[in-house]
């Protein structure tokens, strides 16, 4: 607890001092700030009818903040009062970004209780410097919010107080409309460790085995078989799994009801505000449009194979990929469907090449459209991201997996633009799950030297190296 306590006022000294920077160098809202200040500043003279029908998210960041003003107000002994300023908005996210660190804490000690307190710690502490998550910690942005009630709600979800975890996950939509994602994979672990249990006694095959254990169940095609045949008896055997599972679902109903039940109400009253809105986004509906950008998967691998290349880069994983990729017949395959893919469901969103301030334009810009070929030239590395992240999870259970994919997928492959704070969510979940058991104490270390480098350069480009738009007398800034 110390250890835990020391950590945090590190954070809060590494806050202040960022914030005070930004806030001296950015005094005026920024970006999207210049949406969300003005909203929340609407709500803070109390006015909850007045909306800028340019902002496309639910009111929960400016609910929240107000809130947290109007608490630190009324504990304000000394008769002055903290004002909804751009600052003290801020602020507010600072706030909700050591939350996270301490719900990081929190789940670690779940995930991993054979690790000590102190590797736990130590580990959390690393993963809030995760650059893009860290950046919007110091704008007013509703990525933090979001981020810190998904993961309570994970939180007390496995501490099964599912009530509990169901209504922070109803505070999470109201930041974000597409947490209800994760309400649902929220829904499906609570499920399944409930199907978990009621098959324990059981010495059957169930969904709650490992992903090592399924490669190599018995069931399994032997090492003599074609590798498609291998594939194909892989994914029978997880038919039979998921269909195992069903039964014990409808055999064990009262149970598996009255687990998922409050996660359900949630689901049910986002499927009302669909229909009440006419649609997922609020506001300005044309510019985000939903479709199959298949693609975005292979952005994210390759965004999350960099920030965990510690972790996988090793003997042991290059091994186990050149043993899975041995197989020319795969190797095709799987560059066919990935390039078929790129050529049919690329999209080009026109947000992304017409504002250079964010890194993805420059990506866009300098990288794909430096050819048209480099899109497809690039499947061999989306190949090697997407097997080095598979080797992390093979400790995981199966039905673990397959909700991640799902959800991820759910998540990122209707959003026609690419942007990487879409990423904060699924990699966190990656991180503080698929990591090894036992971290050596050096790559935690590289890992927070990459973050910190990351972090130094990205904060002095958007602090210090401002830019120009013709005829436009703001200052322009780089950002993620």
């Amino acid at each position: 607890m110390s250890l835990a306590l020391t950590s945090l006022a590190g954070l809060v000294s590494v806050y202040g001092y960022l914030l005070r920077v930004v806030d001296t160098v950015v005094p005026q809202p920024y970006m999207d700030e210049i949406f969300h200040v003005p909203q929340a500043q609407v709500y803070c003279s109390g006015d909850y009818q007045t909306w800028d029908p340019k902002i496309t998210t639910p009111p929960g960041l400016y609910l929240v903040s107000n809130a947290l003003i109007s608490g630190l107000n009324l504990l304000n002994f000394t008769g002055s009062k903290l004002s909804c300023s751009t600052n003290i908005l801020r602020a507010t996210n600072c706030l909700l970004g050591l939350g996270v660190y301490l719900v990081l804490i929190g789940l670690l000690q779940h995930i991993r209780p054979q690790q000590s307190t102190t590797r736990n710690v130590a580990t959390a502490f690393v993963i809030s410097f995760f650059p893009v998550g860290f950046f919007y910690n110091f704008m007013y942005y509703t990525d933090t919010g979001s981020t810190f009630f998904v993961l309570l709600s994970y939180l007390l979800s496995l501490k099964k107080r599912n009530y509990l975890a169901a209504q922070t996950s109803f505070i999470s939509i109201w930041f974000r409309q597409t947490n209800i994602i994760w309400i649902c994979f929220i829904l499906g672990n609570v499920v399944c460790t409930e199907l978990m249990e009621v098959s324990a006694s059981r010495s059957n095959p169930s969904i709650g085995l490992r992903l090592s254990q399924f490669k190599h169940s018995s069931k399994m095609a032997n090492s003599h078989h074609a590798s498609l045949v291998k594939h194909t008896k892989r994914f029978c055997q997880l038919i039979q799994l998921i269909g195992e599972a069903i039964r014990d679902a409808l055999r064990n109903w009262k149970r598996v009801f009255a687990a998922g039940a409050p996660y359900l109400i949630n689901i049910l009253l986002f499927i009302g505000f669909l229909k009440w809105n006419g649609g997922i986004v609020l506001g300005d509906k044309s510019n985000h449009i939903a479709g199959l950008h298949f693609p975005q998967l292979f952005y994210f691998v390759s965004f999350t194979s960099v920030f965990l290349a510690p972790y996988l880069i090793t003997i042991g994983n290059a091994r186990q990929i050149l043993h899975s990729l041995g197989t020319l017949r795969f190797l095709f395959l799987a560059l066919v469907g990935m390039n078929y893919a790129i050529y049919k469901f690329t999209f080009e969103h026109p947000f992304l090449l017409s504002d250079n301030r964010h890194y993805s334009f420059y990506v866009w810009k300098k990288i794909y459209r430096f050819h048209g070929a480099v899109r497809y030239l690039l499947s061999p590395v989306y190949l090697l991201a997407s097997q080095l992240l598979w080797q992390t999870f093979q400790e995981l259970p199966v039905y673990w997996c397959l909700l991640y994919v799902v959800s991820i997928s759910l998540a990122l492959v209707p959003s026609p633009l690419l942007e990487f704070r879409y990423f904060i969510l699924p990699f966190l979940m990656i991180r503080i799950h698929a990591s090894p058991k036992r971290e050596p104490i050096t790559r935690l270390l590289l890992e927070l030297t990459i973050y910190v480098v990351v972090n130094s350069l990205t904060f002095y480009m958007f602090l210090y190296r401002p830019f120009t738009w013709p005829n436009v007398e703001e200052l322009q800034r780089f950002m993620w």
